[in-house]
Formats: structure tokens, C-alpha cells, sequence
């Protein structure tokens, strides 16, 4: 498996923890710091998996971005 794969893997991850942990709404995220703290920690994996990217691969995306 690719290391691109792996991170977008981990992005997914990621991002299924975020939903899950923000499921209950923002009453719930705004009252819980243990909550916040997790998305918090998911986001901050999102950012650190996306600089990990290949060059290649973020260039492509990009592009695609950038002409829709």
C-alpha cells in the first residue's frame, strides 16, 4: 500500500471519529471539553496526514479543486 493511501486511510479515520464524536450536536460539543479535545486532536491528524502527501498527489487534487 502506498504511504498516500495510508494517510487518505487515516484522513477517513479521522473524519469518522469527528462525525461520531459531534454526532450528538453542538450543545454537546460546546458543553464537553473531553469532546472538543478529541476533534481537536482529529483535526490536527487531518492537517499533519495532508502535508504528508505526496507533491503528485496534492498537485492533482488541487488542479481538479481549482477548475470546478
Amino acid at each position: 500500500m502506498s504511504k498516500d493511501r495510508l494517510y487518505l486511510e487515516s484522513i477517513r479515520e479521522c473524519l469518522e471519529r469527528i462525525a461520531e464524536y459531534t454526532a450528538e450536536g453542538e450543545d454537546a460539543f460546546l458543553e464537553s471539553h473531553l469532546i472538543q479535545d478529541g476533534v481537536i486532536r482529529n483535526l490536527i491528524s487531518i492537517g499533519e496526514a495532508t502535508m504528508n502527501l505526496s507533491a503528485d498527489l496534492r498537485d492533482r487534487k488541487s488542479t481538479r479543486l481549482n477548475s470546478s
